[in-house]
This record gives structure tokens, sequence and C-alpha cells, in this order.
């Protein structure tokens, strides 16, 4: 099974498409499935190359499509991946591509995915994707996407790369002592076409700076000889291009000074609070959204910000730990570093955790249970009493041959519930999804889960099986599809 990326790589903000394409690779990756990325390799350049063929990824070579008309630009596209087999999903993070391409590639994949922040163009596609931290999120795509399409929405479906995710991020650096400075990390990202690096470098020397500095800098930064010799004037800073520990330095910061983007989301997930300057216009309204949340403070425009302004920023915020300890609570509870596995998981919903049930479940259950929607393809389709069905639980619960367990999904929420009851070496399988989720493909996935379980704890269990109403064509296909085999037909007649 493979994932195909088609992302944008022709300008500064294409590149950074592709990074966040390279995050969620990434935890693809980890998943098992094979990912390629289908573009001109002069869009991407050497740097990107070599980050994706490092990542273990291939590129699939498109020719110069940059005044193809839409339709022309598929043609090539579906001929480049002529030779690929089993498409799970093409992954879309392009600007200028819409539903008239993404219907053409339907051809080429079994499901679509839009990674987009605009939300100016419709998509024909199976998943969207938005990382957005905006008012009104649920609505924006009103009207620009099938009815089928499932919306992840905010900063907890932000990709990053694996250095952020919360079981790789460096601890906090703790302070000894109270009296010492606090740490400051200026990063504007890509090339800083506004040079607004500089011109914090210029601030700090005015203010004669003397606590720890790291100024980092892409590859695409121009100035970097004269920069240098402006960084060396701050008497314990740091200059860095192109580092590839980004999160360590953010985690030994106290404060940053950067832009709106991308990056505030490692800052969040950093827990790192920021003073932000904006630099391009689609960067004000996350900007303004995620000061009105108290996660940074916004400046404002980068043609409107005085120096003045910046230098009381920083003398205000590094002064003052009570600020900066609230601000990044408030920016650690918008992003934890963990998007790309929620989003991964959503795709492949056959990576739901699962776990035993606690009789604290039982009102969970007894509520899936007695909803006319699960109750009508139940065997028993009887109203349940819900001191009898307690009773009945403990016992499930406490009883040695029986194994209760819950389905969740990447935000720890119970979508279905499988028990096991077991005889010898044989088990009869019974499940059901949360009523309001039965179409989501959780019932395949909480038992494909639930049957590694069994495998990995119960090894004596050879032969797994299930009774099934004849009308329950949701469970015939979920059955049929992980391979069970109907064994005898029991017929019923009704005088």
């Amino acid at each position: 099974m493979s994932v195909i990326f088609r992302a944008d790589a022709s300008s500064e903000i294409g590149a950074g498409h592709v990074m966040r394409c390279l995050a969620l690779a990434e935890c693809i990756s980890l998943a098992g499935r094979k990912c390629y990325f289908l573009g001109h390799s002069r869009h991407y350049g050497d740097g990107l190359v070599k980050k994706i063929l490092d990542a273990g990824h291939e590129i699939i070579s498109l020719p110069d499509l940059d005044s193809a008309t839409q339709d022309e630009n598929a043609d090539a596209c579906i001929q480049a991946l002529s030779g690929i087999d089993d498409v799970e999903y093409l992954i879309v993070d392009h600007y200028s591509l819409d539903y008239r391409w993404q219907g053409r590639m339907r051809a080429c994949a079994n499901k679509i995915m839009v990674i987009d922040d605009l939300a100016d163009r419709r998509h024909d596609c199976d998943v969207l994707l938005d990382q957005s931290f905006l008012p009104g999120a649920e609505g924006r795509y009103d009207d620009l996407l099938p009815e089928r399409c499932v919306k992840l929405l905010g900063p907890l479906f932000a990709l990053l790369r694996r250095e952020f995710w919360s079981g790789n991020r460096p601890a906090k650096r703790c302070r000894q002592d109270p009296a010492d400075v606090p740490a400051l990390l200026i990063m504007f990202g890509g090339a800083d076409a506004h040079n607004l690096t500089a011109r914090v470098v210029d601030v700090l020397i005015s203010m004669k700076w003397q606590g720890a500095v790291d100024v980092v800098v892409g590859p695409l930064y121009a100035c970097s000889e004269a920069l240098k010799s402006e960084v060396q004037r701050l008497p314990n800073a740091r200059l860095h291009v192109s580092p590839n520990n980004i999160a360590y330095l953010m985690s030994s910061a106290d404060l940053a000074v950067g832009s709106p983007g991308g990056s505030s989301w490692e800052r969040c997930a950093c827990a790192l609070p920021s003073i932000v300057i904006s630099q391009a216009r689609n960067q004000e309204a996350i900007a303004v959204s995620l000061g009105e949340a108290g996660a940074h403070l916004y400046l404002g425009r980068s043609d409107e910000v005085e120096c003045a302004a910046i230098a009381s920023a920083i003398d205000v915020f590094m002064n003052n730990k009570i600020a900066r300890d609230f601000m990044a609570l408030n920016a650690a509870r918008l992003c934890d570093g963990n998007g790309a596995s929620r989003v991964v998981k959503r795709l492949f919903p056959s990576l739901l955790s699962v776990e035993k049930a606690s009789l604290d479940d039982a009102r969970l259950i007894y509520d899936w249970r007695n909803d006319p929607r699960v109750r009508q393809c139940s065997i028993d389709q009887t109203v349940l009493d819900f001191d009898r069905h307690v009773e009945w639980f403990r016992q499930k619960l406490s009883s040695s041959t029986s194994f209760f367990l819950i389905a969740k999904d990447e935000f720890g929420r119970p979508v279905a519930c499988v028990r096991f009851d077991c005889a010898a070496s044989s088990a009869n399988i019974s499940i059901y999804t949360d009523p309001d989720l039965t179409t989501r493909g959780y019932g395949s996935a909480a038992l494909r889960a639930a049957l590694d379980w069994l495998a990995n704890e119960h090894p004596e269990i050879t032969v797994t099986e299930a009774d099934v109403l004849v009308n329950n064509q949701l469970s015939h296909r979920m059955f049929s599809g992980l391979g069970y085999l109907p064994q005898f037909t029991h017929y019923v007649r009704h005088q």
C-alpha cells in the first residue's frame, strides 16, 4: 500500500507545504506505508530533494507544469503514476489545484486528502485538513466540500516533525538561579524577506542585551554574512543556519521573537511564549487569533512595527515570568505536537487503540446498547434495565473467560466496544460502535485492534467467530472484509 503526496514547492510558501507533508509522511511511514512525492525536481531544489530522499521516500518526476492548465497537470500526473499500484491516498497540498484536478485524479487513488488553509475554492476530497486556528473554522468550508468529506480542523492536527512529538521533545529547561537572565530565541523562518532577524538583533544591541540569544535563519536567508557580524556584537549570542535541533532550541528558550505560521505550532508544542510580527497578509488572521487566545503577543505587520515597540515588548516579557508562564500555558493547550499521529489514525482507522473496560464504562456501554440503532442490529433486542446491566457487566469484568475492551480514537475518546466470550481455543465476538459513528469505519478498526490484543494476550485462542443478523449489512461487510467466512445458515419463519 502506498501514499502519494502532491505538494506545491514553487515558492517559499510552497516549501512550507512540502515540509508539512514530510512531517505527515514520516508518521505514515511508521504505519507501514510507502510514500512518494510527485513533483518537478527544479521546484523542490537540492535541499528539499535531500530531505525527501534521506527520509526514505521516493520522488516521482513531473515535467515543468508552471503554465499548464489543471487538466494538463492532471494528465501529466496520471501518466507519471501509471506504474504505481494500490494507492490508498493521494494527499494534495497545493493552492492552485481544486475539485477539477482532484476529480480527474480519482482514477489513481482510492481516496483523496486535501491540506488547505485558504478555504477559497471547491474540493473533491474524502478528507480535508486545515490546521489553522481561526474563528468560525467549522463553517469556513461550507459548500466547498462533498457531503461525505471528513474535516480535520484546528492545531491539534498540526503537522509537526518527529522532534516535536510529545515523546521526543527535549524537557523544558528549568532555571536553577532565578537571577539568571532569561534566554531568547529569534527565528523568523524561511528567507525572512523583510530581514526582521537583523532588526531584532539591532534592537538587542541598542538595549545592551547580556542574556543568552539563539538566532536562527534558514538556507534561503540572503544576509548571513552581515548578520554574523551583528550577532557577534551580542556577548552571549549564537547564530544557527538551518539547524536540525529546533525543538531543542525552543525548549531551551524562555521567549521567542518570530512570525506566525507553521512555526507557531512548533512554539506551542514546546510551550514557548512568543512575540510575533507578521510578514505576509496570509499570516495576519492566525496572528490575531492566537493573540486573542493569549498564546503569543502580536505586534502587527512588519511595515508597521517600530523598533521601540519590539524593545518594549522584549523588556516587559523578559522581566515578567508570570506573564511568560501564562502565555506558555495557553500555547501548550492549543497544540501538543502530536497532530501527524492523529491524522494518520483518521486516515488508517486500524490504528485505533484498545484497553480493558472498567466498571466506570458501565453507563457508556448501557447507553450505546440501549440505543434503537444498536438494538435493531443485535441478536437480543430487548431494552436493558440499568441495575441488571451493571450486575451483568460486573460479572463479565471479573470473568476469566470474558474479555471486554474499549476502542478509543486519537483523542482518547471511546468509539466502540468489543467483547470476547471464550471457551477452550475459540472466542465469540460481540461488537458495537458509538451509534453516532456507525458509518466512520470504526467497527472494522476496533475489531482489528481487539484481535491484535487477543493474539498478544491470549495466544491460546486460535478461532474467533460471530453471529450476525441477516439484515445487518454493515456487520456482514465488516466480518467478510476481515477474512471471516460464513459456516452455516439459521432459518427462522414467523407464522
